[in-house]
């Protein structure tokens, strides 16, 4: 059994209170000593407006400490966590609300009508109070995922599930005390408020960034904090590197690890930044905010493993089901399906029993599993385009599409066809030089793709809708399909 992460924490701030825990660059720095000083006042608050076991608590997830201080305090309660973008509509906000019934909500300058989550800041104590019994398998987060579809699924996360993904992380990376770790991610998303645990288990200290549309800052922090790992889900990768070129580079003795994750990128991308950076370990995950990290793959590795998605993490298993639940042999296509011990609970308000296959949880996500244990995703169960009863992955499109030159970035969806159901449409974002047509599109993709896989339309666009994470919400192109075809589905 691992030691659940707020404990682990907890300890670290015990034996070395004087080590830097968090630093927001140009803001304020914050030791150990300090953070377990102020998740005690946040609990002292918390209990006094009657916080208690299992209570929901809505939480702005800003990239602040507050945000830090009233999370962990929470777990230490034995309360859930509701961890929300301080971006997320006053609808959706009003959505999540009502499902939950929260005891208490904290929100940036008090908005939405919830306590300003700034109160946390000015909230000490040397005395954490009672040490109240938290079982491994209570609840801890409730994450609303983003997702394509008009409602988020509440996905419950476990005190076990947590330590569970963190141990694994930090396994396969081998983060240890002496890191030092820029995160620009949001910690509204699962992997963002991942590397902050990770961080945090280890003893070692976070860097905060406001995201990477100013490098210089990120470049700043990494120089004056000699930092010696970055999280980063892989569009805010190809942005930075869209601002900045190959400057990461010059920090290829002093990154230690860069893990990325939460979107694909290509074959020929990943093996870019493995030259940039040569004795940096450069890790990928494959995951769900439900099954956080099942597989890993470090980008310097042959050629060869680049287009799969690595292998199943250290204490994770992954199998490929049929739709009847029938585990399948190496090389043939299913669902893939993950057993772990990070595996969620299941989702608030749902039958978990339909996502689970026994004590594996079923992804959406289809692929198979190489015999060298590799695994290949080739799209997703509800994104699959039915071409005259043959499947097309919109993902294996968008990747061929992406590497023509002109193309900066392409995403596929099925659309109706009155002989064969569906024919692949393909939004494009232009890139440098001349904009194809249809037909030269074709004539390039020949030979690539077979003639089913090959896209009937070609729609240019400004940019692919994206959730916070990077996946992208072909929903929404379907919808504008719709629009243009006068509502046609």
């Amino acid at each position: 059994m691992h030691q659940l992460v707020y404990k682990r924490i907890l300890e670290n701030a015990a034996k070395t209170p004087n080590r830097t825990a968090l630093v927001r660059p140009g803001e304020e720095e914050l030791s150990y000593g300090q953070l377990m000083q102020h998740i005690a006042g946040a609990k002292k608050h918390l209990f006094k407006v009657g916080v208690r076991s299992s209570d929901y608590i809505v939480l702005a997830a800003s990239r602040s400490f507050s945000f830090v201080y009233g999370y962990l305090a929470v777990h230490a309660l034995g309360a859930v966590a509701v961890p929300l973008d301080p971006q997320t509509p006053a609808e959706r906000l009003k959505y999540i609300r009502g499902v939950l019934s929260p005891k208490a909500g904290f929100w940036v300058s008090g908005e939405h009508g919830l306590a300003d989550i700034a109160i946390f800041d000015g909230l000490e104590d040397d005395d954490l109070g009672e040490d109240i019994p938290v079982d491994a398998n209570a609840v801890a987060d409730a994450m609303f995922t983003s997702g394509t579809t008009a409602q988020p699924k509440g996905v419950l996360l476990t005190h076990g599930n947590l330590a569970c993904a963190v141990n694994n992380i930090n396994m396969f990376i081998g983060n240890g005390p002496d890191d030092v770790e820029i995160n620009p991610m949001p910690l509204s998303h699962s992997f963002g408020l991942a590397r902050l645990r990770c961080t945090l288990y280890e003893g070692a200290t976070q860097i905060i960034i406001d995201g990477v549309m100013r490098p210089k800052e990120i470049f700043k922090a990494m120089d004056e904090y000699k930092a010696t790992g970055v999280g980063m889900v892989a569009p805010a990768w190809m942005v930075l590197k869209r601002l900045s070129g190959d400057f990461i580079s010059r920090y290829c003795e002093q990154l230690r690890y860069f893990e990325l994750g939460s979107a694909p990128m290509t074959a020929e991308d990943k093996a870019h930044l493995a030259a940039l950076l040569p004795k940096t370990r450069i890790c990928m995950h494959y995951g769900l905010t439900e099954a956080s990290r099942a597989a890993f793959q470090e980008f310097h590795e042959p050629q060869e493993f680049l287009s799969t998605v690595g292998r199943p993490s250290p204490l994770v298993e992954i199998k490929i089901y049929n739709e009847s639940g029938e585990s399948l042999p190496d090389g043939e296509t299913g669902e893939i399906c993950i057993k772990g011990g990070m595996v969620a609970k299941g989702y608030l308000n749902v039958d978990n029993e339909t996502v689970f296959y026994g004590d594996y949880f079923r992804t959406g996500d289809l692929g198979y599993k190489r015999s060298d244990g590799y695994i290949v995703l080739t799209g997703r169960l509800k994104e699959m385009i039915n071409v005259g009863g043959k499947k097309v992955s919109p993902v294996e499109v968008d990747q061929a599409l992406a590497v023509l030159p002109g193309v900066a970035e392409a995403a596929c969806v099925g659309v109706p066809d009155p002989m064969l159901s569906e024919v692949v449409a393909a939004f494009i974002v232009a890139g440098d030089g001349e904009r194809y047509t249809l037909e030269k599109v074709r004539e390039l993709l020949a030979g690539v793709l077979e003639s089913h896989q090959i896209p009937q339309y070609l729609i240019y666009i400004d940019e692919v809708p994206k959730t916070a994470s990077g996946k992208v919400q072909r929903l929404q192109l379907k919808d504008r399909w719709s629009q243009m075809h006068g509502g046609a589905k």
